[in-house]
């Protein structure tokens, strides 16, 4: 069986989806979350299927839709906050009401930040209250040196994806519209002028040729030059999967108040400490993060020990003194993945059978049926991320088992030869966390599985902390369900759309050889992995977040 690079298979897609897209019109419709049509979702958390790509293997329609900066600086890193903890309030709290009573003197300001998607477009409105600026000795800007921003946004999203208006942007404007309208919505008039509009895309734009990506952006320039916010070309703009993966560890550690904990530990700290006894802490004080797109998937995380040389990304935030590890695996998103596995299976010819797809299945565009196998499911999943079976247990040697991933030239290799750092401390002592503390046990965790993670794990029913067993089961389990029960049950009866449901099978195979033979997650490491989308604030509250809360957070503390 042939596997093409992700690189040749971008193109293909890209040029087999081009006349798919001809030969429809593309519109963007809205229905209510609870129905998980979810094309527009406003100020609550999106459905589990919702940002799934909008388009898939439906009957008659085939796999619609396309999946498809530089940092500098350094901060120091009262209280390290342990995954399973909470801030002791005891040596910072008169400190903090005093940030908070300077805070609050400060008047509310706006930012609207739009996320350009593989599959769709969010408009995200925040109302904050800037970071404290120090003067004449003030303390504030060591307890408060982060901007206060009100959780969670104001969002509305509508599909497609700014990527199906290519080549010429024609659409742009009739898509986006609506996304102006409820960002004017909710700032208030006054502050329109003052209040930045920026939009940034991801690896559906990155995927474009430059001269289609370029057209699309044109209009969309056009288009926020035009809304009465205040606005400036150069905030439109195609991001990387680096800078994505950052803003993603950005934006959930500061919903969860790891980098403040972090700002204060750095201002009230001696300044000599035991480097290895730090760099623990704060490996230990904040959470690492795995985001499964539709087109790519990041990693980042503060490392548990030092990096290769030239692999460190450092980020100018208050706390934030040590280089961060960040990897964009383009083509490794979920909806792109799903393409490449149907490319594999209709290598087989006109009688191709797909595991992916639940008994009783059958596409009338493509004459593939579904045969409903995990096990075999997950063996393409293997051919996607090009790793073999023997690299699964053996870390030292992963990713060199072919030629086609690169090679491996570190002591431990993921998907494509990459460097894979340690994303659970090989000791859970060592001066910078107790055992119960980072003991999975005891509640704490490391690792936040986000995005498509989460969407695929809650469709099947697990919660948060189920395991990769519970995981396999319970993929084994829906993947051998017959069609006509779960269209009944799900399409019919819930009004989840079908595109959404046909990949959950595939998702939970991909998700499970991903994590065990892409990271080589063996029992110790995923017991600190947690699939969610939201975080516990100091409060106890909840909130969901995601990349973009992060970008506004580096906009404003830089």
């Amino acid at each position: 069986m042939i596997v093409l690079s992700v690189g040749l298979t971008a193109l293909l897609l890209g040029a087999w989806y081009t006349g798919y897209v001809a030969c429809r019109q593309v519109h963007t419709v809205t229905t209510t979350e609870t129905t998980f049509r979810g094309q527009v979702v406003t100020r609550a958390p999106p459905s589990p299927t919702s940002s799934l790509a909008a388009a898939g293997r439906g009957r008659g329609r085939g796999r619609g839709g396309r999946a498809a900066g530089t940092f500098a600086g350094r901060g120091k890193p009262s209280n390290v906050l342990i995954h399973g903890s909470k801030p002791s309030s005891s040596s910072s709290s008169s400190s903090s009401a005093a940030a908070a009573t300077e805070a609050a003197a400060v008047p509310e300001r706006y930012a609207v930040l739009i996320d350009a998607g593989s599959s769709g477009s969010r408009v995200h409105v925040y109302s904050y209250r800037p970071a404290a600026r120090s003067r004449r000795g003030h303390t504030a800007a060591a307890t408060a040196p982060y901007p206060v921003v009100r959780l969670p946004g104001q969002i509305h999203r509508v599909t497609p994806g700014l990527s199906e208006f290519a080549p010429e942007g024609e659409g742009v404007v009739e898509s986006l519209q609506p996304l102006i309208t409820f960002a004017q919505q909710q700032v208030p008039p006054r502050l329109h002028t003052s209040t930045p509009i920026r939009l940034l895309a991801t690896a559906g734009l990155r995927l474009l040729p430059e001269e289609q990506r370029e057209a699309v952006l044109a209009a969309v320039r056009a288009l926020l030059g035009g809304s009465g916010f205040r606005f400036r070309a150069e905030w439109v703009r195609v991001i990387s999967g680096d800078e994505e993966g950052l803003f993603a560890w950005v934006g959930i550690n500061y919903a969860a108040g790891r980098l403040q904990a972090l700002a204060r530990e750095a201002a009230s700290s001696p300044r000599r400490r035991d480097p290895g006894v730090m760099a623990g802490r704060a490996a230990a004080t904040t959470l690492a993060v795995l985001e499964l797109g539709g087109a790519s998937m990041q990693l980042t995380l503060m490392p548990w020990e030092a990096l290769p040389r030239g692999l460190g990304t450092r980020l100018k935030l208050p706390g934030v003194d040590r280089p961060l590890y960040t990897h964009s695996f383009l083509g490794y998103g979920l909806q792109v993945a799903w393409f490449r596995e149907a490319m594999l299976v209709q290598q087989g010819g006109d009688n191709a059978t797909d595991p992916c797809l639940h008994p009783g299945y059958s596409s009338y565009q493509s004459g593939v049926v579904g045969s409903g196998s995990f096990a075999d499911c997950a063996a393409l999943a293997e051919q996607l991320i090009m790793v073999s079976t023997s690299s699964a247990t053996s870390t030292a040697t992963a990713g060199s088992s072919s030629s086609s991933n690169g090679g491996c030239s570190y002591e431990r290799c993921s998907i494509g030869g990459e460097y894979l750092p340690l994303l659970a401390p090989e000791k859970r002592t060592g001066g910078y966390g107790s055992a119960a503390l980072l003991d999975p046990g005891s509640g704490g965790y490391l690792i936040m599985a986000t995005e498509s993670f989460y969407f695929t794990m809650d469709r099947l029913g697990l919660p948060a902390n189920a395991s990769l067993e519970s995981l396999r089961t319970a993929g084994t389990r829906f993947c051998s369900r017959p069609w006509s029960d779960v269209e009944q049950e799900l399409v019919v009866g819930r009004g989840v759309s079908e595109e959404h449901i046909l990949k959950v099978c595939f998702g939970s195979a991909y998700i499970y050889t991903l994590l065990r033979q892409g990271f080589h997650m063996g029992p110790r490491e995923a017991a600190y992995l947690r699939f969610s989308n939201a975080v516990e604030r100091p409060d106890g509250s909840r909130v969901e977040v995601n990349w973009v809360l992060g970008a506004l957070m580096h906009q404003r503390s830089t």
